[in-house]
């Protein structure tokens, strides 16, 4: 499936710096298989202690977290790694991008409109959300930047997090994620990866 780039136009301004690409990787049905062998193996093998680490910021974030490198085959996070940056250099002009962090919401995990504390140039997100949690949303403020005058003028976007669909933002853009689900597995919560390109 060829990836269509949907960017954001707010009633006739300038486009704002959000992408959306749907179907973007080609091997993603193998990134997610391979999340929930390592989900799986690791419950079966360790009493239930999985990979994933729980953060807590109050007031900001509550999630459970894991390198990627923990969960997935050195050969497709290379491949990952090399389309997303390819993605980023013809689309952004960017050519770094970080090793993706394996992001993981289930019930009680949340994130409200923060910034990141980083000075990349741009946020990248790739859901391998399968179609459980129906009400999963990432919301940026978008077009702020690291501009703190902005904050409360920037137009609010959202985008479903749809499985293999990449989103990038400004990485001085607020962002959150809604999801509303009582699920506890995280095999069946809202699993995306997420790093940064500059």
């Amino acid at each position: 499936m060829e990836p269509t780039r949907e960017t954001q136009q707010q009633n006739g301004s300038p486009q704002l710096p959000f992408y959306a690409e749907a179907g973007f990787y080609d091997q993603a049905n193998a990134l997610r298989v391979e999340f929930e062998e390592k989900l799986a193996a690791s419950i079966q093998a360790n009493a239930g202690i999985t990979p994933l680490t729980y953060v807590f910021s109050e007031n900001q974030c509550q999630l459970l977290t894991a390198s990627s490198e923990q969960v997935f085959t050195r050969a497709i996070l290379d491949d990952l790694i090399d389309r997303i940056g390819a993605w980023a250099t013809a689309t952004l002009g960017t050519f770094h991008v970080s090793t993706p962090q394996v992001r993981v919401y289930i019930n009680g995990c949340k994130r409200e409109l923060v910034r990141d504390s980083i000075h990349a140039r741009w946020h990248y997100l790739l859901s391998l959300t399968r179609e459980w949690p129906r009400a999963s949303w990432v919301k940026v403020l978008a077009g702020a930047g690291h501009d703190d005058r902005r904050f409360d003028v920037a137009p609010l976007i959202k985008s479903k997090l749809v499985f293999n669909q990449l989103v990038v933002h400004d990485a001085g853009d607020a962002y959150g994620i809604d999801f509303s689900s009582r699920v506890m597995n995280p095999a069946r919560g809202i699993v995306f990866l997420d790093g940064y390109l500059w």
